[in-house]
């Protein structure tokens, strides 16, 4: 049935606002306003559901009874006058004995809901739809909101089959969309940090990345992982990790602002998606202190602007962010009254005017993370072209490398130790080499890192102890051999394959030395000396190696009795400098109070052997005696040192 709307309170029947939309206020407050908008127009009259007036609330309360609903309203379009279970109005806030206001009802509505609630009910009126429902918020006495579902339809018509009344009811489900909200946050947050999760990460770098393909604003994403968080974990256990993660996670918040999103990926994997660098010129002073801590950091100071304009301010608020990131976690961490240190390795890619998914972007910025991590602890790098040229390269040579261990293609080479005050070879260290069929011989520095990211160095490794100890059988007896050994081996079965090369090639155990790095020990300290005890109770001798380029060499030492320290190549370099020669001279008091025997690594000059004998080495290594040599050649060159201190 079709018709037109009658006057509601005294608007009359013409057509002054024809053609011009509805306010979209509130139903509530547009009931005398709506047959004015509506005059003179076509609309669906709504479907009859009685027959002749009902008394205010008779069909609201039939409707609560089938719902188990809260609160009953009636809507009378003729007079505007909406009536309110007085129980319904109390829960409000709305306390009093009236229970029917001429007041309109627009000012309990939420105004962010308004506009929604009055498109939905003029729909119903309109005749469009059976009924109408409708979730939205309504405003308390006291100021707050609480959400409700609004269910209604309208129960009267004139003769004409026009709206004239309509009843309702609403229920309280501030409950359920609490719990609808939590499930969203958790689906898009952390549960530990609270910080969002990858998903979220996610959807904020795609927006960021396709803004900023034809924007005016680069989009920048930095990757973070922790340093160091795997010793604190294993130290403090799983709660004390937990406990870590989360003041991580609040100082990270801090320092990258809260204009930008700060996500944990997993585990000690974290990212930011920085907002238009427009904050740069917000907190000038910020990035000059940024910029302050860069130049005091070595491989701050090999990041250099890539660029101008937008793209160069993106790659500054990356630097900045970053400089704030690594100064904020560098500051000691108190947990269960312990104080922790870890630090961070971040790497940034900036994507500006291409056409580039969300996943390259971060991959790209994986790459320079990777890249700073190889650089040291507390670094930062920038992806550039020639960093991910290295990552397919390292990629390749993870794949090549199976395939070499198949062909045999890697072998050992031997470079001599000699005492210095005999001036005889005591032993030889193995050191492993790659011959490439097409790149030729591959350095150890760059396979080595691979093989162990791949965990093909176990296999690697155990190979080397038994070629070395087999190759030391056909050395005179008071010869050792001398094998580096992997911090993966320390945690992965280097017990049983130091066991099974000695029992393969006949060695003695005492003729073999295994050189491990700081690094071996940091990842586990306590489960890393336990197996060096072992092995040393069996009669293999322990060297540390590289003495000097990690971060807590002194613990280690009281720690864990070493037969040799190895003294890094870099002191002996720049042994005719002072500060050089001090550090080696307290190297070697320091051995002597131990009992452990020093080796100056890569002696190259008759200068340096002569000054690293005066400040007391033991023993010396380095090409002015001998490069590494081939099985057959080293064993030439043991027959003729041994004729020569026979002669």
């Amino acid at each position: 049935m079709t018709g037109r709307v009658l006057s509601f309170a005294g608007v009359r029947d013409d057509d002054s606002d024809r053609g011009r939309a509805p306010p979209m206020s509130t139903a509530w407050s547009l009931a005398p306003r709506l047959s004015a908008w509506l005059l003179g127009r076509e609309a669906e009259a709504a479907p009859r559901v009685g027959e002749g007036p009902m008394r205010p609330g008779q069909d609201g309360l039939a409707l609560a009874l089938d719902s188990g609903v809260e609160g009953i309203w009636d809507w009378d379009f003729v007079t505007g006058r909406i009536w309110v279970s007085r129980a319904w109005l109390a829960r409000l806030g709305y306390a009093g004995d009236t229970v029917e206001t001429r007041q309109p009802m627009e000012h309990i509505i939420h105004p962010d809901d308004r506009d929604r609630l009055s498109a939905v009910m003029i729909e119903h009126i309109r005749g469009a739809t059976l009924a109408f429902e409708c979730e939205h918020r309504v405003v308390c006495s006291d100021g707050s909101a609480v959400w409700v579902l609004t269910r209604g339809r309208v129960v009267d018509h004139d003769p004409q089959g026009l709206a004239l009344r309509a009843v309702g009811t609403q229920i309280d489900i501030t409950h359920r969309r609490e719990a609808e909200a939590r499930v969203a946050h958790m689906a898009l947050h952390d549960d530990l940090t609270g910080l969002p999760n990858r998903r979220l990460f996610r959807q904020r770098l795609e927006q960021a990345v396709a803004q900023a393909e034809h924007g005016p604003h680069p989009a920048v994403v930095l990757a973070c992982d922790l340093d160091g968080f795997k010793v604190v974990n294993d130290t403090l256990g799983h709660e004390g990790g937990d406990r870590l993660l989360c003041v991580v996670a609040e100082r990270l918040r801090r320092a990258a602002g809260a204009s930008n999103t700060v996500a944990r990926l997993g585990g000690d994997e974290f990212a930011v998606v920085l907002q238009a660098p427009a904050g740069l010129e917000q907190s000038p002073t910020g990035l000059e202190q940024a910029a302050a801590g860069l130049e005091q950091s070595p491989a701050g100071l090999e990041q250099t602007p890539a660029g101008f304009g937008e793209e160069a301010a993106g790659f500054a608020e990356a630097d900045a962010v970053a400089a704030r990131i690594i100064a904020a976690l560098g500051e000691p961490i108190e947990i269960d009254g312990m104080s922790v240190a870890v630090g961070v390795g971040i790497g940034s890619a900036l994507a500006w005017r291409e056409r580039i998914s969300a996943d390259a972007l971060l991959r790209r910025a994986d790459i320079a993370l990777y890249e700073a991590k190889t650089l040291g602890r507390d670094t930062y790098r920038r992806f550039a072209p020639a960093l991910a040229a290295r990552h397919s390269r390292r990629q390749g040579l993870a794949f090549e490398m199976k395939e070499a261990i198949r062909r045999g293609d890697f072998f050992l080479a031997y470079q001599p130790v000699v005492d210095v005050a005999t001036d005889t070879v005591t032993g030889c260290e193995a050191l492993m080499r790659w011959r490439h069929p097409e790149h030729g011989v591959i350095a150890p520095a760059e396979f080595i890192p691979v093989a162990e990211e791949t965990g093909l160095i176990v296999a690697l490794g155990s190979w080397a102890l038994i070629e070395a100890c087999r190759e030391a059988m056909a050395w005179p007896e008071a010869i050792r051999v001398a094998v580096n050994v992997s911090p993966v081996q320390v945690r992965d079965g280097l017990e049983q394959a130091v066991r099974q090369a000695l029992d393969a090639a006949g060695l003695s155990a005492s003729r073999l030395r295994l050189e491990v790095t700081e690094s071996a020990l940091m990842k586990d300290p306590e489960a890393a000396v336990a197996t060096l005890h072992r092995l040393r109770a069996q009669g293999v001798k322990i060297a540390l190696d590289d003495f000097g380029t990690g971060y807590a060499s002194l613990s280690y030492l009281r720690h864990f009795p070493f037969d040799e320290i190895k003294i890094d190549r870099t002191f002996i370099r720049d042994i005719a400098e002072p500060d050089a020669a001090a550090i080696v001279r307290a190297v070697v008091g320091l051995g002597d109070r131990l009992g452990m025997a020093i080796v100056a690594e890569g002696v190259e000059t008759s200068e340096q052997l002569e000054r690293v004998r005066g400040e007391g080495c033991s023993e010396v290594q380095g090409f002015l005696f001998s490069q590494p040599l081939t099985p057959e050649a080293a064993r030439d060159f043991l027959r003729a040192d041994r004729a020569r201190a026979a002669a």
